[in-house]
């Protein structure tokens, strides 16, 4: 009814991402974006919408934007080391998680990717290890990486 109420946009884009509707959600958020293109909240919201949709690369630009404006933002590195993680650039996914880490070293979510980046790059023994960290922290999906992938071999 109000089409100049451009919130709206962002409000519909919200429930069509609560629906796992990502193309829609990334449509009205990219319509808002054109208009308000400095919101850097938008902006990372839709590069998590682009990684659920499994758009990496849309992923990666829009988590690249959001850390030349906040450098110091923990959540941003750890998006962006996720994203790197799903494209198995491994080397770059621990960059980030590291400097999420430095910036926020209780996170036990990010101990778990940190994890699952050294394992996937070949460090076994020092993914274990932070894998263990994140279950000791109190993340549960944590120990399903640690049987998976820390046991006797």
């Amino acid at each position: 009814n109000d089409p100049g109420d451009f919130r709206l946009y962002k409000s519909r884009a919200s429930a069509y991402a609560g629906h796992k509707d990502w193309q829609s959600a990334i449509r009205d958020l990219s319509f808002f974006l054109k208009y308000f293109e400095d919101d850097i909240r938008s902006i990372y919201l839709c590069g998590e919408y682009h990684y659920e949709a499994g758009d990496f690369m849309n992923a990666l630009r829009l988590f690249n934007q959001v850390l030349k404006e906040e450098p110091d933002n923990s959540t941003f590195f750890k998006a962006r080391g996720k994203t790197y993680l799903k494209t198995s650039t491994y080397q770059y996914a621990i960059k980030d998680l590291a400097m999420s880490l430095d910036l926020n070293p209780q996170d036990a979510e990010t101990w778990m990717l940190m994890g699952l980046a050294k394992i996937k790059s070949g460090d076994r023994a020092n993914g274990c290890s932070d894998l263990e960290r994140s279950g000791k922290m109190g993340n549960a999906e944590a120990l399903r990486y640690i049987l998976d992938n820390c046991g006797q071999k």
